[in-house]
């Protein structure tokens, strides 16, 4: 790999100084004023976006992959897990039990509707 004249900023550097300067700038825009510095080389993709996502400057669209931040694996009920259906169950019945003792019928009987379409997901 090539080394850069003494003196002259690293590719990292003018790609920084470029989105501070405009920060909706291509790739293609970053290469040519590369160049017209006097620059030898190009930036590269990789580089251009790698520097652009740490500065902050790119926009997420669309739902991100994966678990949310903050939410330990394994934590969620999954549609295929009899066991996270199954905990649902025993929440639902220490929820009616609580309903019960707050004699708040209606919402107890809310409940165990609720209960009851969950104990068919275990069947």
């Amino acid at each position: 790999m090539a080394g850069r004249k003494a003196g002259s900023p690293s590719r990292s550097d003018f790609i920084r100084k470029q989105l501070a300067s405009k920060p909706e700038s291509k790739l293609a825009e970053v290469n040519e004023a590369w160049k017209k510095a006097g620059n030898s080389g190009e930036i590269t993709a990789t580089l251009f976006y790698q520097v652009k996502s740490k500065a902050g400057h790119v926009k997420r669209t669309g739902a991100r992959r994966g678990r949310p931040p903050g939410r330990p694996a394994g934590s969620g009920v999954t549609k295929s897990s009899a066991g996270g259906y199954a905990s649902i169950e025993a929440t639902l019945d220490s929820l009616i039990a609580t309903a019960e003792s707050l004699g708040d019928r209606s919402l107890a009987e809310s409940l165990r509707t609720t209960r009851r379409i969950v104990s068919a997901k275990l069947v």
